[in-house]
This record gives C-alpha cells, sequence and structure tokens, in this order.
C-alpha cells in the first residue's frame, strides 16, 4: 500500500530560515534574506509545526542574505534540473562543508515538491534538496539547488526520528543518478501501467538501517505517495525501504 513519505511526517523545529530565490520569475538570482536565531551562544528559537517545516522565527535579526552572487542566471530549465541530482551534489556538498560542517555528511536528497509545500510553496522550480547532517547532532541543513545554482539553505533541527534510522550516504557508491531512474521507472513503471503521461515525478535518496543500500524512491508529486524503489547501487527494483 502506498504511504507518504516520512519526511513529510517528521516534525522539525527552525532555527535558520532562508527565503528561496524566485527561480522562475527572473533571470536574475535577486538579494536573498533570512532571520536567523544564533546557532551558538545565546537561545535559539524552536518551533514545532504540524504542517512540516519551516516556521519564520518572529523577531530574529536580519542578517545579510546567502548565497551571492546577484547576476547569476538561472531559469536553465522548466524544472530546475538541467544537472543530475548527483552532479548538483557536489555544489550542496561545498555549501554544507563551509557553511554547516567539515564533517557534513548527506542524510537525504528529498522529494522536492514535500520541501516546497513545507517551506510554504514559493516561486521556485523544484530543482533537487540535499538535506545534511553532522556527527553528534540532531541539526540539519537543506540545501537547494536549482540548475547549477544553490538557491537557499535552511538549517533545522528535527524533533522526532525516521524509523528506520537513516545512515550516512556515500556517493561514491552510487551507480544510479536521476535520470537512470527515470528511464528505469519508464521501463518497469511503464509496464505496470504506474507513469502517468505529463506527471512532473519526484524522487528520494535515503539509506535506512535494514536496507542492503541506499534507495532511491520514485514520488508522486501531486499525492506525495511512494510509486517505486531502486536499489541506487545495483538498480534492482526493490521494496519501500519505510516497510521493514
Amino acid at each position: 500500500m502506498q504511504q507518504k513519505l516520512r519526511i513529510k511526517e517528521s516534525l522539525f523545529g527552525l532555527i535558520l530560515f532562508l527565503s528561496l530565490a524566485a527561480c522562475g520569475a527572473a533571470p536574475e538570482t535577486p538579494d536573498l534574506e533570512f532571520s536567523a536565531t544564533p546557532e551558538e551562544g545565546g537561545n535559539p528559537q524552536f518551533l514545532v509545526t504540524q504542517e512540516g517545516y519551516p516556521v519564520v522565527v518572529e523577531d530574529a535579526p536580519v542578517l545579510e542574505g546567502y548565497p551571492g552572487p546577484a547576476g547569476t542566471v538561472i531559469g536553465q530549465s522548466v524544472d530546475g534540473r538541467s544537472q543530475t541530482a548527483v552532479a548538483a551534489y557536489e555544489l550542496a556538498l561545498e555549501v554544507a562543508l563551509d557553511e554547516f560542517s567539515p564533517e557534513a555528511y548527506l542524510h537525504t536528497i528529498a522529494p522536492s515538491n514535500i520541501m516546497l509545500s513545507n517551506l510554504g510553496n514559493p516561486p521556485v522550480l523544484p530543482g533537487w534538496f540535499y538535506i545534511f547532517k553532522r556527527p553528534e547532532s540532531r541539526r540539519e541543513l537543506v540545501v537547494q539547488v536549482v540548475d547549477s545554482v544553490v538557491t537557499g539553505t535552511t538549517l533545522t533541527e528535527s524533533v522526532s526520528d525516521i524509523q528506520p534510522t537513516p545512515l550516512p550516504i556515500d556517493m561514491n557508491q552510487i551507480t544510479l543518478d536521476s535520470d537512470d531512474v527515470f528511464e528505469l521507472f519508464n521501463e518497469v513503471g511503464g509496464s505496470r501501467g504506474l507513469v502517468q503521461e505529463g506527471v512532473p515525478y519526484d524522487l528520494e535518496l535515503i539509506y535506512l538501517t535494514g536496507s542492503d543500500a541506499p534507495v532511491w524512491s520514485v514520488v508522486d508529486p501531486f499525492t506525495q505517495q511512494w510509486v517505486i524503489s531502486f536499489n541506487a547501487v545495483t538498480g534492482e527494483e526493490v521494496p519501500n525501504p519505510y516497510d521493514q
């Protein structure tokens, strides 16, 4: 039976919110602003919502926006995915290592439409969303990449855990990229009537305890339901990784 992915059901407290650039509306990246509570020192505010995350922290200082530079041309594709998920990962990783932690590791490539829904559906293209963690911490850095531009980051802290527990993803072991997953989905899912023409399907990459390897899952962007999964190393079809 299909189910909504657990990332939608987990509750998060917001530490940092960065307004995402309006990728489809203008040819240049506008100046970005974010509201923040300090990560170290002071009293960070943790807000919880049943509607997902993030929740804007009220009365927080306004800091200089990230990223720059202004004038970067974006909008190279209709969905913000002119780069594959593996190629765009390098941009997100650079930000995570520099802005979050030199020990940052990939936790999830999250379904874009679920993430955008949790962000209040800002006027941006789906692109790719990467969630990074660091050792011995519940804090997570969410990075969105649209085409070849990092368009926003959000720092959160989970207040409930995904089960089974996610493991760090070693991207050097991943042999199946996002375009490979969509090709497999069209081949395998097409023969079963799973593929609906014109639907911009989403992807999730996660490595859950009990899985043999990281797993790519195809997600319906409208129902936010799981459709089909593939082993990200071997390409074999596997069950829904959450049904263990």
